[in-house]
């Protein structure tokens, strides 16, 4: 069985320094992720919420069968546009079951 050898020294500070900057990377990415998926502007949600409709993430959850995933795709398009007011440019596609 052929077995793969690395080179790379996790003790080294360049080592150290890359996966500090890769761990911040992954938390800002989470956090982008968490403000697209609020829907909107809190004004606009409410107001959608208030005429008694549901927000899209929710209708797709009550489209999917339970329990399966759902892999988003674009989540992050219009990102840092338009002032952020069109989370995922205003459409979520995705794969689902």
């Amino acid at each position: 069985m052929f077995k793969l050898v690395s080179k790379i020294d996790v003790d080294s500070e360049s080592f150290k320094k890359n996966k500090e900057r890769y761990l911040e990377l992954v938390r800002e990415l989470k956090e982008n992720l968490a403000g697209v998926k609020k829907g909107g502007p809190e004004g606009a949600v409410k107001k959608h919420l208030d005429r008694g409709k549901l927000l899209v993430r929710d209708r797709i959850d009550r489209l999917l069968d339970p329990g399966t995933p759902f892999l988003e795709l674009s989540s992050l398009a219009a990102f840092n546009q338009y002032d952020n007011q069109f989370p995922a440019a205003g459409m979520v596609t995705g794969i689902g079951v």
